[in-house]
């Protein structure tokens, strides 16, 4: 009779962990996750284990071996004493799977038991805006198309962004660092006020108020680190490893070439503009409006004339409507918009 209660809160955990990395998980859905996790610390503890299991998997995505695990495991036991366990082992193969494609999920780190953790998760579609209050106080404001994951506890408060952009107001707490998770770097904070974009081959951190500490994922937060002066030029923050960033300070990381950039913008407001509804481009060429634009709006828009590319534009843009400055645009410069039914197109007028 254990084993098949065991079977059971497995199957369970497993198939709150694939819906909690959905992209279409509904509002009853976390509902069930919430009131499960509240059922006591049996399935928690389930729970967190298949999500630390699936953080095992990042790294491994190019494995033979585990790609072979993943299909492997989809295919139903012949064995007939196997197919009691056929939907945990179906569900296992799925979080293999959604390892595979790359995502990173919280790992409970220290020494708190499973009962003492929440883990909740928050997404945007696109074109939506959301606010999100957690307990102690802080705000987080998600924009256009994000992804985070929250985990709370009595010593830690934990954030995944995996992908899209946010703005953090972190409530003051000595007794429990704020730490906001990059992939390979990670932003360590008490109170302050920042803003992130974050996409699969980079990210920008903006801090507007106090100060906090940007390091690798696995290094402790060290008061010695580098501390980020005001100077309008880029300086290389991959040596140090790990640096104080204050209000005013930005750093721009790529993956690709792992390059890691700080400078002092005396405009820093700039990049939390988005909250307010708008966006204001001023000579910005026309290839990176377009870019932005397309975070917005489901119907893509497309250049497809290289002569048009670096146009400067000028432009105020209300978010519920960014598809409408091109109207604008047309007017103004040598271009000619094309609309389809899925995505827009611009092209050079012709003389």
């Amino acid at each position: 009779m254990e084993k098949i209660l065991q079977n059971f809160r497995e199957l369970r955990a497993a198939k709150a962990v694939t819906r909690l990395f959905s992209e279409d998980i509904s509002g009853k859905d976390e509902a069930e996750l919430q009131a499960w996790q509240k059922e006591g610390s049996a399935f928690k503890e389930d729970y967190l284990d298949m999500i630390e299991a699936l953080a095992d998997l990042e790294g491994l995505v190019d494995d033979p071996e585990i790609l072979a695990v993943a299909e492997e495991t989809y295919r139903e036991p012949a064995d007939k004493s196997r197919q009691s366990n056929w939907p945990v082992y179906a569900m296992a193969a799925s979080l293999v799977l959604a390892a595979v494609v790359g995502i990173r999920v919280l790992v409970p780190f220290g020494e708190e038991s499973a009962s003492d953790i929440n883990v909740s998760r928050y997404a945007t579609r696109v074109g939506e805006q959301k606010v999100v209050n957690l307990p102690d106080g802080s705000e987080i404001t998600l924009n256009t198309g994000s992804l985070m994951l929250v985990e709370m506890s009595k010593n830690q408060r934990r954030i995944i962004l995996e992908h899209g952009e946010a703005y953090f107001a972190v409530a003051p707490d000595e007794s429990r660092p704020f730490t906001v998770d990059l992939g390979e770097r990670s932003v360590t904070v008490l109170g302050t006020e920042f803003n992130i974009l974050k996409s699969p081959e980079s990210f920008t951190l903006a801090v507007v108020e106090g100060m906090v500490s940007l390091h690798r994922k696995e290094e402790p937060v060290s008061g010695n680190s580098l501390l980020l002066l005001p100077d309008r030029n880029p300086v290389n923050l991959n040596d140090p490893g790990q640096v104080r960033l204050v209000a005013g300070n930005v750093a721009e990381f790529n993956s690709i070439d792992q390059e890691l950039l700080g400078f002092h913008d005396k405009d820093v407001s700039r990049f939390q503009v988005w909250r307010t509804g708008k966006l204001y481009f001023d000579e910005v060429p026309l290839y990176k409006v377009v870019h932005e634009l397309n975070r917005y709006s489901g119907k893509k828009i497309m250049v497809e004339d290289a002569a048009v590319m670096d146009l400067k534009i000028y432009a105020a843009v209300d978010l519920k409507y960014p598809d409408e400055v091109l109207i604008d645009l047309e007017k103004v410069l040598p271009i000619r918009i094309i609309r389809h039914f899925d995505r827009t197109i611009i092209v050079g007028k012709k003389q």
